[in-house]
């Protein structure tokens, strides 16, 4: 029986990884991805998924990439409009953020919230301080990337 290398138990369902010519051995996934998956460089949680690279940094969403000084990745190449570009599927085309360097949040129709998934979608582009009353917000445009 093979021992794994996170947790130290023995069992008869470990199975290796080979990571850049290196074995590894675990008894479940949660401790392969906890030894092997990349940390998201703004929130700190593990990257299961594809995520999003940014100048050599891996992020878990889109959202955290935005928190990086410059473009985000899914910006590259197109022309710049006010807010960020999301990927979403979503009936409206635009959504209200406001961000500061700490975060970033979305209006939902009656007040501010750190979950994208809650955010109103608006068909047309609200004008975003009047429906918020808060001068920092901006419409974002929303792209559908299937």
């Amino acid at each position: 029986m093979a021992t794994c290398e996170v947790c130290g138990n023995d069992g008869s369902h470990a199975f290796t990884v080979t990571l850049a010519d290196e074995q590894h051995v675990f008894d479940c996934f949660e401790c392969a991805i906890q030894a092997l998956a990349p940390v998201c460089g703004h929130c700190g949680s593990r990257v299961i998924g594809h995520g999003v690279e940014q100048n050599g940094t891996v992020f878990c969403s889109r959202e955290c990439a935005a928190h990086v000084p410059g473009r985000s990745p899914i910006d590259q190449g197109r022309p710049q409009r006010s807010g960020i570009r999301y990927a979403a599927n979503a009936r409206g085309a635009f959504i209200i953020q406001r961000a500061s360097e700490s975060r970033c949040e979305w209006w939902t129709g009656s007040r501010w919230s750190a979950d994208i998934a809650k955010a109103q979608r608006y068909a047309d582009e609200p004008n975003a301080s009047a429906e918020t009353g808060d001068e920092s917000a901006d419409a974002a445009a929303i792209e559908r990337l299937v």
